[in-house]
């Protein structure tokens, strides 16, 4: 068995977007040579720049948090069927995309600036796919497992905590389709990398 380190190659199995970075040399302000990366693939812009874009985009960032603060309420407080795995599991199973969506925000074009191809994936795709998860796994433990859960234990008494269980599970989907909507009727174009140059 060779003992030999192989060297790392942009692109190979490392990172999936390396490929679109290239290193460079450069002489700072200092006259120091130093090495950093640059951008070389196309840049996701939004089509429209008007303000009703922005007040959009600073929608779903705010939504993607509500959205966790409605599946985390979910865990706080008890409700007739919150002892029924089937009705946990859902709704403990969509904290992780609900998480992971609103992290995506970070990474949303705030200022309608250019974005690379990974900050693209990784905030306005990234939010449609958590919150598709989210309005799934939402919808069915309000609309399939509370139901069944009714129909096996025969309680239909609908006491306040019952009620905001199903109101927040509202909340958590509708905001997720909301997302959806909103993100996917936004308009994103790709122009070439030496149409912008980011300010240093």
């Amino acid at each position: 068995m060779s003992s030999e380190k192989k060297s790392w190659v942009p692109g190979e199995k490392t990172m999936k977007f390396a490929s679109l970075y290239q290193s460079e040399n450069y002489v700072d302000a200092r006259g120091r040579k130093k090495t950093r990366l640059r951008y070389t693939g196309p840049w996701t812009v939004p089509l429209s720049t008007d303000r009703g874009t922005r007040i959009r985009i600073r929608a779903c960032g705010i939504g993607t948090w509500l959205i966790l603060a409605a599946l985390i309420g979910l865990q706080l407080f008890r409700h007739a069927s919150s002892g029924c795995w089937y009705t946990a599991v859902p709704l403990m199973a969509a904290l992780f995309p609900g998480a992971y969506g609103a992290l995506g925000s970070i990474d949303l074009p705030w200022r309608l600036k250019p974005l690379t191809r990974d900050r693209y994936m990784h905030s306005v795709i990234r939010i449609c796919r958590s919150s598709l998860a989210v309005l799934i796994l939402t919808g069915a433990a309000a609309v399939v497992c509370e139901p069944v859960y009714r129909i096996i234990s025969g309680d239909w008494i609908f006491l306040s905590e019952d009620v905001l269980y199903l109101i927040l599970c509202l909340i958590a989907a509708g905001l997720a389709f909301g997302e959806i909507i909103t993100l996917r009727g936004m308009e994103f174009h790709e122009v070439p990398n030496e149409r912008y140059r980011p300010e240093k």
